[in-house]
């Protein structure tokens, strides 16, 4: 079985579970934190980081690491802003 796996560049365990009736989609697992990350990024006015994300979402009961939150916010190009530092006359 190894080698018919290797012949059509497929994983044994996709192999497998397929033959079970459960094909493995690993992107439909991200499809409610994709809209919740999207939601919390723009109600903070696209100022929050993959980690406030994180945690913000985290609040809602979604377990999702910050990497995977960077790379969901990286593919959308989602990226956040600063706020502008504002200067008075008696700064300088």
């Amino acid at each position: 079985m190894s080698n018919l796996c290797k012949l059509f560049e497929v994983s044994r365990t996709a192999y497998y579970r397929y033959q079970r009736g459960r094909s493995h989609n690993a992107d439909s697992k991200y499809n409610r934190p994709k809209h919740e990350i999207r939601i919390e990024f723009i109600r903070n006015l696209k100022r929050y980081g993959s980690r406030r994300i994180k945690e913000s979402i985290k609040q809602k009961g979604i377990r999702i690491g910050r990497r995977k939150v960077a790379e969901i916010m990286r593919k959308r190009k989602s990226e956040s802003h600063s706020a502008a530092k504002v200067y008075s006359a008696n700064d300088r």
